[in-house]
Parts: C-alpha cells; structure tokens; sequence
C-alpha cells in the first residue's frame, strides 16, 4: 500500500498532461490531500495507475517519486538505518526485518568472487508490469536510503531491475545516477564491499535502540494486505490475541471470518495446519518470555494454553531438544560476554518460523542466514586469524549452496540428514566471534591444534558456552525442530576442523 501523500508530486509531474491526471483521479484513487493525510492506495490502484502512466509514454514514474520522497517514508526506516555503526549493520537490519517494510518481495546480500551484491526477488512468478514498475521505485527508493547512510560515497557501481527494455532508458540510470540493465531476472544493485565496515556519520545507538524497540511493536500492528497469506494472517491474530486468551481454532476464524472448516481447509492449501502454526507461535513467544526475559514458567505456562510448568518444561523440549533452564542459562553467559556496546541491551537473536512450510521459505531462510553472517562476523576477513575467515567464507557457501533445499521439519525429517552441520556451528563461531570481538581471534589462535570435543570444552570452559551453544540458542530461537537440534548437540563434526589455530 502507497500513502497518498508521497503521490503529491504526480500533480507537478503531470501539469502537462491534465487528461491522464484526470483519469488517474477517477480510475485509480489519485487525490490532493495534505502532508499529515495517512490515508493509502491499495496495490492493485498503484499497479493499476503504473500501467497507465506506461501506456501514455511515462515508463519511470515510481522512480521519479522515489527521488521525491522525504526521509520519514517508511515508516522511519531510513531513520534507523543511518543510525546502524557501519553500512553492514544497517543492511543486517534491513535484511531482518524485510518481512516488515517488504511484503512481497525477499531481499538478500551475498559475497560473489570478492564482489558485494544486494538483489531483490519478487514472491509471486510473474508479477504484473505495473508491479514490476513499483519495485523499480522501491529499489530507487533503496538506493537512496544507502546513499543517505554514507552521504558522498560512491555506495553502488551500477543496477539491474526487471523491467523490460525502457523507451527511455537514460531517464532511470539518470534518476539513480549509476548505469542500469533492463529485463534482469531480478532487481540487483552491485555494491563497493570496502565501504562495509565503514563507520556511518549518523550513527546513533541510543536512537537505534529506541527504533528498534519501534519496529517490534510496529509489526505487530501493521494492516494487514488483502492478499496476504492466510497463515500469516492467523500469525497476526494470535500475536494480537490477549495474554490468557483461547487460543484455539474456533476463535481465531471468527475473528477471520471463517468457519473452522474453512480455515483449516484453507491453511491445508497452503501446506500449514492451524496446529502447526500455533505452536510455532507458542514457541516464539516461549523463548522470548522464558530464555531471554527468564519469565517463571509457573507464569508463562497459562498464557501459552498450558496446563502448569512441567507441560510447558515438556513441551519445550521437544521445541528445543534442551529444557528451557538450561537455555537460559546459556543465553545469560551469551548475553555476559563482552563487545555489546552497539547491540540493543538485553541482547535479542532474530526470529525466524521454519515449521510453516511454503514456498518462500528456502529464500527467506537463505536471506535471515546470510544476514545473520554478515551483522556478525563483522569484518572477520581481517583478523588475525586466517583459519576463522575460512570458516566463515565457508559457512556463505553452504548456505548459498543449499539456499533452495526445504528446511528440515516435522516428523519426517531425518536427523542424520541434517546438512552440514559445520555450517551451522560456523555461524554459532560468528556469533561468538561477533560478541567477543578480536579477543576470541586470538583466543583461538594461542590454542593448540585440537580435536573437535576439545576445542568445544576449552571454549566453554574460557567463555562460558562453545559455538555449539551458541549456534543452537540460535536455531532454537529461529524454530528448528527438536529433533534436529538434538542431532545437532550430539553430532561429532568431521574432522579437521573448518577452523583452528
């Protein structure tokens, strides 16, 4: 949905064409309202009037208005990017919360022989022309937000966008100042990997923080989009629902407007189930209240719908494949180590719902992992241990390599078809690595080559907790089964290590 207000250009872009503004009034909803007017146009007026606007010879519009756009569009996105330490922390953060600001559409970042893209794919497989011209917008519109991050640099070295081939294709490359390709197979911005690490001259942490805290009630609260999927409408619901209240079925479709059997025919045909959707909520709203804030399960347990603490206790071990206690306190020794200066505080890990199948889940997991790599690792390339950029480098190419292979869920999955499971203790090294800083570089490099079962205790035993723990407080908060993660703890990881000294 697009505000009314940040259409207000239209009037002077279209001064010579008063018959086409007339008809974009009429057909499509365009009106003159004030600058405090929050009233919006649904996607099909704005994909509608693209198209219009293309068929009287005005192919580039939504990039025009992007251009025009003022900073507070977005709901304070740009705000709070600028804010971030470095540009890498910022695009961490975009990449995070993209299912906020970026509905229909899976933004991701990947590393490619030493070059730095950003591209943009769109969720459905053949989004109409006008759709295609309102994303040329967003992604004029993100270029923007990056040039505002590092104000007189030079941020990326040229676009591609999905659009055909333009009658005027100067007219874009000029709006966003570097050369762009047409009839891309998705939006894609080539970016200067150097300019990373470099420290953002608005960078604010007291201002990050508080956004941050801004956009986690905002996304509770979003409208939402009349063709959004149906279970993440019924993710919607429950998340608004009450503490204490039913949490069952017959509720929520009432409040969908649905029969039972309606909803959960419907939440069949898009490969969920209601039960599968809310225990995915549960176990959300379990880690939240009893890993990081360390809620009493007494207290916790009626809200989620269970009958006392040892249901819940039961219930969270299959969850996790750990009691709840014993995540806490790994979470506490997570959260004590030192380097959380530019973190919000208490420390949050980003959420991830795996156990709804869909789609778009290999692309939502692929983009959170690599976001997760890059907000930690920081610039792990210049350390001075040589053996940890490797295992970074490797754990990027793992997931890039199985960025299209299902998540493994339900009872079906397998746990010795657990994949790579150097990756996935590689990101719990980053985490670490990410938290410690260069202190844990050089920890590694004064440790004697070791087994795998050695290095883990002598990271616990030095920090507390082992990149194991680390990554699995990680996977448990993005959903993996407990299964999975059980595997996960007990599985030796082939030697030699990806990593040591």
């Amino acid at each position: 949905m697009v505000e009314l207000r940040q259409l207000q250009p239209l009037y002077a872009l279209l001064s010579p064409h008063p018959g086409l503004r007339a008809e974009l009034e009429q057909r499509w909803g365009l009106e003159r309202v004030a600058p405090n007017d929050a009233r919006r146009l649904s996607t099909e007026q704005v994909v509608g009037m693209n198209e219009c606007l293309l068929a009287h010879g005005l192919p580039h519009v939504p990039a025009e208005l992007a251009s025009r756009v003022d900073d507070s569009a977005g709901e304070g996105l740009l705000y709070f990017a600028r804010s971030c330490a470095t540009l890498r922390e910022a695009l961490a953060e975009l990449l995070w919360r993209q299912s906020g600001w970026l509905p229909w559409a899976v933004l991701s970042l990947s590393e490619e022989g030493g070059e730095l893209f950003l591209r943009m794919h769109p969720r459905a497989a053949a989004p109409p022309l006008g759709l295609l011209m309102y994303w040329e917008g967003t992604w004029a519109w993100m270029l923007g937000l990056l040039r505002v991050c590092l104000p007189g640099e030079s941020v990326a070295l040229d676009a591609s966008v999905m659009t055909p081939d333009s009658p005027c294709p100067g007219q874009l490359a000029g709006l966003m100042g570097l050369p762009v390709r047409f009839g891309a197979s998705c939006f894609e911005m080539r970016l200067r990997p150097e300019l990373l690490d470099m420290p953002l001259p608005g960078a604010n942490p007291a201002l990050r923080q508080t956004l941050s805290v801004c956009f986690d009630l905002l996304e509770l609260y979003l409208p939402t989009p009349p063709r959004m999927r149906l279970r993440a409408q019924v993710r919607t619901s429950l998340r608004q629902a009450a503490h204490g209240a039913d949490l069952g079925l017959e509720p929520v479709a009432q409040q969908l407007g649905r029969s039972p059997a309606s909803l959960r025919r419907q939440l069949q045909a898009e490969g969920c189930s209601f039960s599968a959707t809310l225990q995915a909520h549960r176990q959300g709203l379990a880690f939240e209240a009893v890993v990081e804030q360390g809620q009493a399960l007494e207290l916790i347990a009626p809200q989620l719908g269970y009958a006392g603490a040892p249901a819940l206790t039961r219930a969270a071990r299959k969850w996790w494949g750990a009691g709840p206690l014993q995540l806490r306190e790994d979470f506490l020794r997570l959260q004590a180590l030192g380097g959380l200066s530019d973190w919000a505080c208490p420390l949050r890990l980003p959420s991830l719902n795996p156990a709804e199948q869909g789609p778009d889940m290999a692309a939502l997991t692929y983009a959170l992992g690599t976001a997760c790599l890059q907000g930690f690792a920081a610039p792990a390339e210049e350390a001075s241990t040589q053996g940890l950029a490797q295992d970074l480098c490797a754990a990027r190419s793992w997931l890039r390599r199985d960025r299209h292979e299902p998540w493994p869920v339900g009872p079906l999955a397998d746990p010795a078809r657990m994949a790579q499971p150097q990756g996935w203790a590689a990101l719990g090294a980053s985490l670490l690595w990410r938290l410690v800083g260069r202190d844990y570089a050089a920890w590694l490099e004064r440790q004697p080559t070791a087994s795998w079962p050695q290095l883990l205790e002598w990271e616990r035993a030095h920090f507390g907790l082992s990149r194991v723990d680390a990554a699995a407080l990680l996977l448990a908060r993005w959903g993996l089964p407990g299964t999975q993660l059980e595997a996960f703890r007990a599985q030796p990881i082939p030697t030699p290590v990806p990593f040591s000294s």
